[in-house]
């Protein structure tokens, strides 16, 4: 079941850090949870975060025309970059009750322009053009409650773009 999701910055460094560990052949998980534990500890401290309640489901579904049902997620669907926001980007844990995802540094800039060019408008018609059979029900108090905790990503990207930084999504299930 989606639970909460947290977008923080990494840098180029750190971010190798987490690509190297997500390669080490049967540890890979425990190697890339060592590195997120001491982030996710502080994250509400960071400068520079999003912390997002279950909505990040809706806006994965609205920014990709990901149609599946509650809690089965297609990581390829939509186009570059808006695709590379919630879920997208580089996967970095295999199993287990978390997801992370690493959105590299020459991506973020692409992604927060991406962003920025979305209207209430547009992302309404894709919110109420999902299926039925989402954890949440498609309706205008639904459509808000999403739309407000969208309106975080758009800055935070921009920040990130500025500062040149990569982005990791992590969500726990």
């Amino acid at each position: 079941m989606s639970r909460w999701a947290d977008w923080f910055l990494v840098s180029l460094a750190e971010a190798e850090q987490f690509r190297s560990a997500s390669c080490l052949a049967e540890y890979s998980d425990e190697a890339v949870c060592e590195l997120l534990e001491p982030l996710l500890e502080q994250v509400e401290d960071l400068p520079i975060h999003v912390a997002m309640d279950k909505a990040w489901e809706p806006i994965h579904r609205c920014l990709t025309g990901d149609t599946g049902a509650a809690h089965e997620f297609d990581l390829n669907a939509g186009e570059y970059p808006l695709k590379l926001c919630v879920m997208g980007g580089e996967q970095l844990l295999k199993d287990g009750y978390r997801s992370a995802a690493l959105v590299a540094a020459k991506d973020v800039p692409a992604v927060a322009v991406a962003l920025a060019s979305i209207s209430k408008d547009w992302f309404r018609g894709r919110f109420f053009a999902l299926p039925d059979n989402q954890f949440h029900e498609i309706n205008e108090e639904a459509f808000e409650w999403a739309w407000a905790w969208f309106e975080n990503l758009p800055p935070f990207f921009a920040k990130a773009a500025e500062q040149g930084s990569a982005v990791i999504c992590t969500i726990s299930h």
